[in-house]
């Protein structure tokens, strides 16, 4: 592949157009700089779930108490412990701009956390440029229809059988929420997918889209703090025994401790990850007790019971796609009653101290068995799972502990410890310790390591970060991992190392400059030769670098740019990958436009780049590419009056190196796929 060439004209488009940048939604930039480790995902569209965003935006620092302080992230014991000094010292803060003035307080700190926190203002110091704003956030109504259609069609809708999509190819969303912050709030989304039905038929519980959702929320009522109705997300201490939903990437310093949000609306589209039924929180004193029952029917494939094997009617795994869009996906909708009980009791002992015990059970009509090769020997196996745990979370001076065990039916064991301390108040260190059992089995685990799941892994994670000065943020980590037992790409016990650099330039509050590399080394399978019957283990190594910047002036335009490159490394055999991509906004009064344009060239699916790209409010696209080709998008965004406002986009990837894009019943025959997506939204 001539790659050599495309190195050097991609080069020259990124210096040409690095010097400008871009300002839009400063939560939208923040996700985007957390997205940069995603060689993992095989998803090709990622779409953030809107509660995510609005969960992280409500830390009052007037308010907060050190644990709140504590959940957010980038923020070290030094800095905390500095903010609050300087409240006691001077009094509340008058305006989030006097956050410049806390000793430890760095420019690039305060740039990224800016969208998760405010800064209640009192007195003469009122800055008015908050109030529609927090008017916003206090409550409202909101009502939102969003298409999206993809002009290309894909081969399920000419083939006939059961891989037929049996409806419309355009994408369909509306949602209507109500929310008085913390009082009140309620939400309905309905959902169709490409491909699927518009359908009433409530015997197969189909009411009109394919997904339905809803919630009631009703908070601070006595000793109520919360009580959820419908459907609802919950993350529990460090989320090793419960953690739903989606949640920010790997920050060096504090990427590895998660945050405990309790009960939580399900607000976003994603069809598994939530409960359906009913949570409570309450408080008494500084004890808070919750609980939550759920009852929802999954999809799954029955297989009906074999008197060869002795094996019972049964399901071999959970399918998550959430497609039902040809027969046989139709067949599979909804067929597994799943039941979940839990109980969650916290106990906040002093301000430096906070202790919990939860207790989850999970119930099944049908016995989980998966199908029998060689790397889910140890994957959970029955019709009944618990988990029981406790965590400790504890400061001291410039350093926070914390630390969760669980063991589950199966008496396998997982447990973690980690510590965040402030070395000066421009270092600061992190280190965690993991190790869950290859029998150990969470019910919704998503605590910080390697793989999902939260079993078969030891792991240590390093971070280290020093602060020179206001402008500069320079972070190094290294996550040491082993597989004690089989894996799907090692036939055999594997070890790995991740190790990251990130350098962060903020010059002022309207740009930066990120520059970050990532070296990665695992154990994977080579393929056997005819003699042998097991594979060798060799050592893989990818090398991924990067450089993203973005700049505003004084007028309306901004640019944004990131230049990516990867490099993989298995036996004597070395293959390359790159991708660049720019993106310019141009904003008036009632009118924003928004246009990016993307070049990538890559030697194998191992390479395959990803990027982000601007999507409509509370949505962010993450597609990947690997082989020869051209990606552009344009958005528009038209303020048509205070309440209601339109949005257009326009996306198309062309290869050059394909005459087929896509595999199975999803293939397009041509070389480029284009999509076009509308919104309207409606706020009172």
């Amino acid at each position: 592949m001539a790659l050599s060439l495309s190195i050097i004209i991609i080069a020259l488009i990124f210096l040409t157009t690095t010097l400008k940048s871009q300002n839009h939604q400063m939560l939208e930039e923040l996700m985007e700089q957390e997205l940069t480790d995603l060689e993992e995902s095989t998803i090709e569209n990622q779409t953030i779930n809107q509660s995510l965003i609005e969960d992280i935006k409500a830390v009052d620092l007037n308010k907060a108490s050190n644990t709140q302080l504590n959940t957010i992230p980038w923020l070290t014991p030094a800095q905390i412990q500095s903010l609050q000094m300087y409240i006691a010292r001077y009094g509340t803060l008058v305006s989030i701009y006097e956050l410049q003035a806390v000793p430890g307080w760095d420019l690039a700190t305060i740039r990224l956390i800016e969208p998760l926190i405010k800064v209640t203002e009192t007195g003469p110091y009122r800055d008015p440029r908050n109030r529609g704003e927090k008017t916003r956030q206090d409550g409202g109504l909101e009502f939102m229809i969003r298409a999206k259609r993809r002009l290309e069609l894909s081969r399920g809708y000419q083939l006939s059988g059961n891989q037929a999509f049996q409806g419309s190819p355009i994408y369909l969303l509306s949602r209507l929420q109500y929310r008085k912050k913390g009082d009140l709030s309620f939400g309905i989304t309905a959902e169709k997918d490409p491909g699927e039905r518009l359908l009433w038929d409530p015997k197969k519980k189909h009411f009109g889209s394919d997904f339905l959702s809803m919630y009631l929320i009703i908070e601070n009522k006595g000793i109520l703090k919360r009580l959820v109705v419908g459907d609802f997300r919950v993350h529990w201490d460090q989320g090793l025994v419960l953690s739903t939903g989606l949640s920010l990437g790997k920050q060096v310093i504090t990427g590895p401790r998660k945050i405990h949000r309790g009960l939580l609306p399900h607000t976003g589209t994603m069809e598994n990850g939530f409960f359906r039924g009913t949570g409570m929180e309450i408080q008494i004193g500084s004890t808070t007790i919750s609980s939550l029952y759920s009852r929802r029917l999954l999809d799954v494939q029955i297989l009906l019971e074999d008197s060869v094997t002795g094996l019972p009617r049964r399901v071999p795994s959970i399918i998550e796609s959430g497609l039902h869009r040809t027969s046989t996906e139709l067949d599979r909708r909804q067929q597994l009653p799943e039941q979940v009980f839990g109980l969650h009791i916290r106990q906040i002992c002093s301000r430096r101290l906070i202790f919990a015990i939860s207790g989850v059970y999970r119930d099944w009509k049908w016995p989980l068995i998966p199908k029998i090769n060689s790397y889910n020997t140890f994957r959970f196996r029955g019709k009944h799972n618990y988990n029981i745990s406790g965590s400790i979370e504890y400061v001291w001076k410039n350093i926070n502990t914390f630390s969760q065990f669980a063991i589950s039916k199966s008496g396998g064991w997982g447990g973690l410890l980690g510590l965040i301390a402030s070395l000066s108040p421009k270092v600061s260190t992190t280190l965690h310790f993991r190790n869950y059992e290859k029998n150990f089995h969470g019910i919704s685990s998503s605590a910080f390591g390697k793989r999902s799941g939260n079993i078969n892994e030891q792991g240590i994670y390093w971070g280290f970060q020093v602060t020179p000065n206001i402008h500069w943020i320079v972070g190094l980590s290294a996550n040491i991992y082993k597989f004690p037992g089989l894996t799907s790409l090692s036939d055999g016990p594997s070890t790995g190392i991740e190790q990251m650099v990130r350098c962060q330039y903020v010059p002022n509050k309207k740009s930066y400059v990120n520059l970050f590399w990532r070296i990665r080394t695992k154990q994977v399978n080579e393929k056997p030769p005819p003699s042998k019957l097991t594979s060798d283990l060799n050592e893989e190594t990818k090398h991924t670098v990067g450089i993203s910047a973005k700049w505003q002036g004084e007028s309306n335009i901004t640019v944004q740019s990131r230049l990516q490159y990867s490099q993989v490394l298995l036996n004597t055999t070395k293959t390359q990958g790159m991708l660049v991509s720019n993106q310019v906004s141009f904003g008036l009064n009632l009118i924003k436009f928004t246009i990016s344009m993307a070049i990538f060239n890559t030697e194998n699916f191992d390479n395959r780049q990803y990027i982000y790209e601007r999507d409509f409010p509370f949505s962010l696209s993450i597609p990947f590419f690997d082989g020869l080709g051209t990606r552009w998008y344009c958005m528009t965004r038209l303020k048509i009056t205070n309440q209601v406002d339109f949005w257009l986009r326009i996306a198309q990837t062309n290869y050059q190196n394909r005459d087929q894009i896509g595999s199975g019943p999803n293939t397009i025959d041509g070389s480029k796929r284009t999509d076009l997506s509308f919104q309207i939204r409606y706020k009172l």
